[in-house]
């Protein structure tokens, strides 16, 4: 989907997908090789509670250009865009899961393609929840915002609980697009830029708070567990406008105009490279797992979008010219007009 450019906003991208690699490194990681109980939430648990909302947030930050357009701009550029990824990623983690099924930490279910449409595969589930955030935000276009967000609120306090995940995490992420899409003006216009003394003050706050509550066992809580990631990403906000007005982070900036591909092919990699590295024996040390699988999560994708663009073949990433909605004719030209 084509959007405004924001340094800050392309910075917190960066960081944010960073993150996500490194949170399903560390998962992956805990499941073949367990750590201690107190490493892996020190490890986890700071940094992967404002990864997924944060994208959401930046996402619903861009949303109002969606909205602008009529149904059939909307349906195109917005819907059709996602949709094009997301059966193609559908497809390709199902056809990876299956072909490596033996080394899988969590093998899957055959019939599982027969339902990707409405329990998506693997890490898809974020694409199927934004093409729902953007259809309920415009279906609800006349709602006042404030009604939608208590809504989303209520959602994420009460998540649904069930066996279909994307449903699970949609409603509990929906209320971080709907504050971005509410915050944009602020955010995107004046930025949050604290000075460096609150920011590092934030950031603290935020990590004493985040290990204080898993040590408690409230973390997952739903008034603890939004309030941590607010503060979190209040932080993170922050520490990228500071970044972004010096000029800094030029390679988080850049990354964050390729998350997507990195979204939605980095578990296969770190997966894959965890389990090469295992059984050839070269190393069973948690850490070096957690960081080499981080480090070929975020670089082989990049590798394989840059290489596919180069060849003129991005469609893995990219929908393919033909893959549009039709245009609508033009009306007849009333008499004398």
């Amino acid at each position: 989907m084509a959007q405004e450019r924001s340094a800050a906003a392309d910075i917190a991208k960066g960081l944010a997908i960073v993150l996500v690699v490194y949170g399903h490194a560390v998962d992956g990681v805990q499941a073949a090789v367990p750590m201690p109980e107190w490493l892996y939430d020190s490890l986890m648990k700071p940094f992967g509670q404002v990864a997924v909302p944060l994208f959401f947030l930046i996402t619903g930050l861009f949303a109002a250009s969606a909205q602008r357009r009529d149904w059939p701009g909307f349906l195109d550029r917005t819907i059709a865009n996602l949709l094009w990824i997301f059966v193609v990623w559908n497809v390709l983690q199902y056809a990876g899961r299956v072909a490596f099924a033996a080394y899988a930490n969590d093998p899957i279910d055959p019939s599982a393609i027969l339902w990707f449409w409405l329990n998506p595969i693997n890490v898809t589930w974020f694409l199927w929840a934004l093409m729902l955030y953007y259809l309920i935000l415009r279906l609800a276009r006349d709602v006042p915002l404030a009604l939608l967000i208590a809504a989303a609120g209520v959602m994420a306090a009460d998540p649904w609980i069930g066996d279909n995940f994307a449903l699970q995490q949609g409603s509990r992420f929906f209320v971080f697009f709907l504050l971005g899409h509410a915050l944009a003006p602020v955010l995107r216009e004046g930025g949050w830029r604290p000075g460096g003394g609150v920011l590092g003050l934030i950031l603290a706050l935020y990590l004493a708070a985040n290990l204080t509550l898993v040590h408690m066992g409230w973390l997952f809580e739903p008034l603890p567990n939004f309030l941590v990631r607010c503060l979190g990403i209040a932080g993170v906000l922050g520490l990228c406008s500071w970044l972004a007005a010096r000029g800094r982070a030029g390679w988080l900036q850049w990354l964050g105009t390729y998350t997507l591909s990195i979204f939605v092919m980095h578990t296969i990699v770190t997966a894959g490279v965890r389990e090469v590295l295992l059984r050839s024996g070269l190393t069973d040390t948690p850490l070096v797992l957690i960081v080499v699988a981080t480090m070929a999560g975020i670089a082989v994708p990049l590798a394989v979008q840059l290489g596919l663009e180069r060849l003129g073949l991005p469609w893995l990433f990219r929908r393919p010219t033909w893959f549009r909605l039709p245009a609508p004719r033009p009306g007849p030209v009333p008499a004398g007009g």
